[in-house]
């Protein structure tokens, strides 16, 4: 009997030596995805922000360079039991775990969740023990995506965050885990560019003038130096060769897989001009996912009401069949390109006028679009869309989509039903 005794408080404490126990997030906590910094400028009024990219125009590393398009990981931490941990951490309500791998320590990381969301996360220790709890994330969007580089071979894609998350002026949130927009899958592909010198040597000799009956830019150039206009050789950008490949990776191997095992892409839309992809047929991602990549009229954005309308037709009739979704669509910063279909969706969405200028602006996190040449740009765009009908900047670009796409409501509704949560 004692024997018995002996071994019962034995197995007691091999338990308590092995048991585990969540750390951190403690339970029913709620975590947040942003850095203070960029909730603050999430919370800045129009015309504050607009001061704010004037003052990081003064102070630029005082202020742009600090910021982050990263989110914040969400950190899990347990104590006890025993190594390797199989960590899994899964949406309430979801099928599958979003996040589930071996980890050798009792910490680790997860990126990318989404806002507004509970999850469920456990931990079962390689002795078996086991311990769940769960967490919310903030309701603050956007949701920011990190896809990180190796080394200087692999890039990352920089810039990248779901459309989904926001609240729409209706109450209703944008679902999550549909739509992304991001910088490019791959590099550009390498083109020469003529330098400035070259360039003035070839208008004083007589070159550029012949350049200029085959190339539209050389052509712009000429007239300039010829008038003695101001020329902004900074952006001056004419070309000496063309590329004989296409760019150079930024996915890795396991990046390729977690956008399409765990994003789930299935539809890659590729805003680039056909030098930029040199003869891409296949998309980054793989063979399995859809390459829509025939975009190169839709540059700038005064295009999108003239030669580039076939590619804005034929990118929102994609958006319309839920069997192309998830998706990603892109150009090579995810700024100008990538802005103007991203503002076309909120316009169909429904968004406030501030939270269409707003996204756009939060390209400047990755450090672009904090100037006033693409601000410019921006205001002219938006300020295109005044000859449409309606007292919002989404209602005109609504206006827009029947009147010069031909698209009913009935189409735009489709969009709507597939990316707007149910009223409640």
């Amino acid at each position: 009997m004692k024997h018995v005794m002996l071994l019962g408080v034995a197995a007691v404490f091999s338990w308590a030596a092995f048991a585990l126990e969540a750390v951190a997030p403690t339970k029913g906590s709620v975590v947040p995805l942003l850095s203070e910094k960029q909730k603050a400028f999430m919370q800045m009024s129009h015309d504050e922000r607009l001061v704010f990219f004037d003052d990081a125009q003064k102070a630029k590393e005082k202020e742009i360079t600090t910021f982050d398009d990263r989110p914040l990981p969400v950190q899990l931490e347990w104590k006890g039991g025993t190594a390797p941990y199989r960590v899994d951490v899964t949406k309430q309500g979801a099928s599958r775990p979003f996040f589930s791998e071996s980890i050798p320590s009792n910490r680790v990381a997860v990126w990318n969740l989404e806002v507004a969301a509970t999850y469920v996360w456990r931990v079962v220790g390689a002795d078996g023990a086991m311990v769940e709890s769960t967490f919310a994330t903030e309701a603050q969007a956007p949701r920011l995506i990190y896809i990180p580089g190796q080394g200087k071979e692999f890039r990352g894609v920089p810039n990248m965050r779901d459309m989904g998350g926001r609240v729409m002026p209706d109450g209703r949130r944008v679902r999550q885990g549909l739509i992304f927009r991001s910088s490019g899958l791959n590099n550009n592909a390498v083109s020469t560019f003529y330098s400035r010198k070259e360039l003035e040597t070839m208008y004083a000799d007589g070159t550029l003038a012949a350049l200029r009956q085959t190339d539209p830019k050389a052509k712009e150039l000429y007239g300039k130096l010829k008038a003695g206009k101001k020329v902004d050789w900074k952006h001056t950008r004419i070309i000496k060769k063309l590329p004989t490949k296409p760019g150079t990776p930024r996915l890795t191997e396991a990046s390729r897989r977690y956008l399409t095992e765990t994003l789930g892409i299935k539809t890659d839309i590729d805003l680039r001009s056909e030098r930029e992809r040199f003869g891409l047929a296949v998309s980054p991602l793989g063979p399995d996912v859809q390459f829509v990549h025939d975009w190169e009229n839709y540059y700038d954005y005064a295009r999108v009401h003239s030669i580039g309308l076939a590619a804005t037709k034929t990118i929102f009739r994609l958006m319309m069949d839920r069997a192309n979704y998830p998706i990603d669509f892109h150009c090579i910063g995810g700024a100008d390109r990538t802005g103007t279909v991203a503002t076309l969706l909120h316009g169909i969405l429904g968004a406030s006028d501030d939270d269409i200028w707003r996204d756009y602006q939060i390209t400047a996190w990755h450090g672009g679009v904090n100037d006033a040449r693409h601000l410019g740009w921006f205001a002219s765009f938006v300020k295109s869309f005044d000859k449409f009908e309606g007292a919002t900047l989404s209602a005109r670009i609504c206006d827009y989509f029947h009147k010069s796409c031909g698209f009913t409501e009935d189409d735009l509704n489709k969009i709507r039903s597939i990316l707007l949560e149910d009223k409640q």
